[in-house]
């Protein structure tokens, strides 16, 4: 089997979508093979950044998957390849909890692999004060085949026919192309990160801007890696920053400004670094902070509740209005899980202590909800307790 890289006018597509700045002739199709034999696959386990610590704490700490792992029997002979990000709890036992799988390349056995290694991981938990409490962190399992690269021919001459679909501005056509090219399963991880630029393109296109940011988030996932073209990843996560300040996702696009800043060379553009001192602005304001969100499937998996998420930006928040049915909040914390109904007459405060907290709001799919982030705790609002671990409710 041979594999193609994805260049010319892909390259030139997703460009003219993005920031009109690439030239299809800046780059040509680079062709590489797999290696022969039978197919050795690895599994990695990656985990986030580690939360700040607490004086005289500890954070939990995973044994790394290594090896061919838990990687499907029958995708490793088929050399499928794939990830997974989940959201999980390690509790002072050490034990996993709550796993939430929070985007992937969008092939369910997978997912599957990811839920059950994750069971058979073993964790040393946090520690404060010398004593075992729960922490919550995002995890990467990443299946990769040794030696593959690129593109199967019969992928990258289907997707270019949708490609010039959407150039010509045909996109239910384009829709129906890629949802057939994402229903045959992509095989690589470079398929499935350019498979997510194009269908972030079409979103766009449809004017669909919470969609567009998702497919972008996934496309560019781990800095671009699988995409495999410099100038492809720079276009992508610069227009990720714009459509995440356009949505309204303020903390998550302050990260994605984080990587911008690793780009070599550095972007010049008046208009992102603008945009930059907006959002800080914002941040930064003696105001209460509104969000309104709409819930919505966020994966292609009809088991997945839905829900709109959020980054809080500040320690105290609560829920305005809400309009449809949502109900149930989860609030994960990096010390700290909590799970409560929405009730527009409370405020919740978090402990100083607590970090990188992100709320997910489940109900009915096109209900909206209204969160405003406050920067002083009314009088009435209900104090989480002000430790790590454990489980609180409002």
């Amino acid at each position: 089997m041979r594999f193609q890289q994805l260049a010319g006018t892909g390259l030139a597509a997703l460009a003219a979508l993005l920031l009109g700045a690439m030239d299809a002739s800046d780059a040509g199709p680079d062709e590489s093979a797999v290696e022969s034999g039978e197919p050795v696959g690895s599994v990695s386990l990656v985990e986030s950044p580690p939360a700040p610590l607490f004086a005289g704490g500890t954070r939990a700490r995973g044994l790394p998957v290594h090896g061919e792992g838990n990687y499907p029997v029958a995708a490793l002979r088929r050399r499928q390849e794939g990830w997974v990000s989940l959201g999980v709890c390690v509790t002072p036992a050490g034990e996993v909890v709550d796993p939430i799988i929070e985007e992937s390349s969008g092939i369910g056995v997978f997912e599957q692999a990811a839920l059950k290694e994750l069971r058979d991981v073993r964790f040393e938990p946090a520690t404060w004060q010398g004593k075992p409490v729960e922490q919550c962190m995002q995890l990467r399992l990443v299946y990769r085949v040794k030696g593959q690269t690129g593109a199967r021919r019969s992928f990258l001459r289907r997707f270019r026919e949708a490609e010039s679909l959407l150039s010509a501005g045909q996109l239910d056509e384009a829709q129906a192309r890629l949802d057939a090219l994402g229903g045959d399963g992509t095989w690589t991880l470079y398929e499935a990160s350019w498979l997510e630029l194009a269908r972030a393109n079409l979103a766009q296109r449809r004017g669909d801007l919470e969609g567009a940011v998702l497919h972008l988030q996934r496309a560019i996932n781990n800095q671009g890696e699988y995409i495999n073209d410099r100038k492809a990843y720079r276009a992508a996560i610069l227009q990720l920053f714009q459509l995440q300040v356009a949505t309204e996702r303020h903390g998550e696009a302050m990260d994605t400004w984080a990587d911008i800043g690793k780009l070599d060379p550095p972007p010049d553009d008046a208009r992102i670094e603008g945009l930059a001192r907006k959002v800080r602005g914002f941040i930064e304001s003696p105001q209460p902070l509104v969000f309104v969100g709409e819930i919505r499937q966020r994966r292609n998996d009809a088991r997945e509740a839905p829900s709109w998420e959020h980054k809080l930006l500040r320690r105290k928040f609560g829920f305005e209005a809400a309009e449809g049915k949502a109900d149930e909040f989860r609030l994960r914390c990096d010390w700290k899980q909590v799970r409560g109904r929405v009730d527009t007459d409370v405020v919740l405060e978090l402990p100083k202590e607590q970090t990188g907290c992100r709320v997910f709001v489940f109900g009915d799919i096109g209900a909206r909800v209204r969160l405003v982030e406050y920067p002083e705790p009314p009088a009435s609002g209900a104090v989480l307790p002000d430790r790590p671990g454990g489980v609180a409710g409002p």
